[in-house]
């Protein structure tokens, strides 16, 4: 009887791979532009010429992740020269928050997650930050005090807590922050945007005040501190925490 060694045995791991089409790469890519508020609702996407130049991928891949992306309700397309149009919520608050308490164990995942990750990139920015990683960080706030809308505050808000990833000078820690906040998009439609405003202000203030201060210690506990506060909110959102 011959012996399987163990290098030879199959392995769990080793199960058929799943490579996405073109298309479904471009779809994240413009996805994610849309959730971190890279481009708000009302403004238009590059031209499919441009984004087939950028993406190193022909304009019939681009014209059909802009099919799909139009299924979803993010875009629509314009006639004419131009890229396609963001759009905003096409529900009301009330159906957000029920989009959202329907996602509940995806989100409370992706909190634990931010609190696994998010306070460590404060704890690093605090030793690591320059002047420059300050002074982009106080502007990202800023523009949350003076955001008139969910989109505006969406955009200043991934520029600050994204602001505080690059201050930590770890390109691993970045892009988990990256995937994190993509996620929130759900998040801040359904919420009221004055609420957001307020909070999320003053809880950054004191993360700033602690990289400012090259105080580690403190700003691990102040990122702590501002995503358990709004995780709290987004449970007042929906009504509290589902029924298991």
């Amino acid at each position: 009887m011959t012996k399987v060694t163990a290098m030879e045995q199959p392995s769990s791991r080793l199960v058929p791979l799943t490579i996405p089409a073109a298309y479904e790469h471009v779809v994240r890519r413009i996805r994610r532009m849309i959730t971190l508020g890279e481009v708000l609702p009302g403004e238009h996407l590059p031209t499919e010429r441009a984004l087939a130049e950028s993406l190193h991928v022909s304009r019939v891949t681009v014209r059909e992740a802009l099919r799909i992306l139009q299924g979803e309700g993010l875009i629509e397309p314009r006639r004419g020269p131009g890229g396609a149009k963001v759009l905003g919520p096409a529900h009301t608050l009330a159906e957000s928050r029920l989009r959202l308490r329907g996602a509940y164990d995806q989100m409370r995942e992706n909190h634990e997650f931010r609190l696994a990750v998010e306070p460590m990139t404060a704890f690093l920015a605090a030793e690591r930050r320059d002047a420059d990683d300050i002074s982009r960080m106080r502007d990202a706030n800023e523009r949350i005090r003076l955001s008139r809308s969910v989109g505006e505050f969406r955009q200043a808000d991934s520029a600050f807590h994204l602001g505080v990833a690059t201050a930590a000078r770890n390109a691993r820690l970045s892009q988990a922050v990256e995937d994190a906040r993509s996620a929130l998009f759900m998040v801040h439609d359904a919420q009221e945007h004055s609420v957001l405003q307020e909070t999320s202000g003053d809880g950054h203030d004191a993360v700033i005040e602690a990289i400012v201060a090259r105080d580690a210690e403190q700003a691990m506990r102040a990122m702590h501190e501002h995503l358990r506060t709004a995780w709290q909110e987004i449970l007042a959102a929906i009504g509290g925490e589902p029924p298991s």
